[in-house]
């Protein structure tokens, strides 16, 4: 029997070959299978991928976000805790050399006699919507102007801007990028004439006023004049006009350098700039010989215990107090509790 032959090309890199064998060497099977051998390279490709595929690829990316964002966030806030504490470093290196020319004392707290101790962060006071002073400075404002602080920056901690605006270094620059100024009215639409920092500058006498009454118990801490007898201090430098002030100037040698000196801002514990998932995780901590830590809220918050984030000194819902920004005694007794 004459045996028919089948004829085969293909194209292949351009160029052709022809196969001729005999019919009955083929079966289907082998038919098929060169004929898809011999399909363009990009023919499965072309198709695309099916939706389901598609879904698939989507819902795994969607985990992986969800596992990599909290701990890209633990990164980022770490690293701006680090960046507070070097600020608070070099406002201790800034405070020591401000004292060494100016007869040993440090820049002068200002607390007025009466009113809140959230004032220990004010730079000081302008005409809303200019830089011109109208109160001060006072505080770490003094180290801006005895050029101890570079452009001011240092004296905001990256974390704080969080809380708002009020928070930030730009905030203080509205006045033609001068610092300090503001803008004429704040983000509520109230007029705006408080420079603050973010940091709470309050250095503590070696000297205990013993046995203080406070709302919340007796004990000693570091001197503060009564509000009887206050510290007149000039409202600008110069000026005969003065207001009291519950704080005294105080100088190197009277400070206790196991004290803490400043603070991020201790407002409320939900105003804390330091977080973790979404709640208020802790304070960097300048203390009187110029080394700074960062305080934990978990290992300092026994209720009852007087430590520094004990909820009774803090916000009314999760304790009694008002929060130590306007708090006298609460600020006083966690100011006194922080331990190098």
């Amino acid at each position: 029997m004459n045996l028919q032959s089948v004829t085969m090309t293909a194209q292949q890199t351009g160029g052709s070959f022809v196969i001729k064998q005999p019919m009955n060497t083929f079966s289907q099977t082998t038919l098929r299978t060169r004929a898809a051998l011999f399909q363009p390279c990009n023919a499965k490709a072309a198709k695309g991928f099916t939706l389901i595929e598609l879904l698939v690829v989507i819902a795994i990316i969607a985990i992986l976000a969800a596992m990599l964002l909290p701990a890209l966030s633990a990164a980022k806030e770490k690293a701006q805790r680090i960046a507070c504490t070097n600020n608070l470093k070099q406002i201790g290196i800034g405070v020591n050399i401000y004292a060494s020319d100016n007869g040993d004392y440090v820049p002068q707290r200002s607390w007025p006699q009466g009113q809140n101790p959230w004032q220990t962060y004010e730079v000081c006071r302008v005409t809303p919507g200019t830089a011109i002073i109208t109160r001060g400075p006072y505080n770490l404002g003094l180290l801006f102007f005895a050029k101890l602080a570079g452009s001011g920056k240092l004296f905001y901690c990256p974390s704080l801007g969080k809380a708002g605006a009020k928070g930030t270094f730009d905030y203080y620059t509205y006045a033609a990028g001068v610092y300090p100024s503001t803008p004429p009215t704040d983000p509520d639409g109230n007029a705006e004439d408080n420079v603050r920092s973010g940091y709470d500058y309050y250095p503590q006498a070696l000297e205990l006023d013993l046995a203080t009454g406070t709302g919340y118990g007796s004990f000693d801490l570091p001197h503060i004049l009564p509000a009887a007898n206050p510290y007149k201090l000039a409202v600008t430098p110069g000026s005969a006009t003065t207001f009291g002030v519950y704080t005294p100037p105080l100088k190197t040698s009277q400070m206790d350098p196991k004290k803490s000196m400043a603070t991020d801002q201790l407002m409320t514990m939900a105003g804390l700039g330091h977080k973790s998932g979404g709640k208020g995780n802790g304070a960097n901590v300048l203390f009187g010989d110029s080394h700074s830590i960062f305080v934990g809220v978990k290992a300092n918050s026994r209720k009852g215990s007087s430590m520094p984030f004990d909820p009774n000194l803090w916000d009314p819902n999760s304790g009694g107090g008002s929060g130590p920004g306007s708090d006298k005694d609460a600020f006083r007794i966690i100011m006194n509790g922080f331990n190098p």
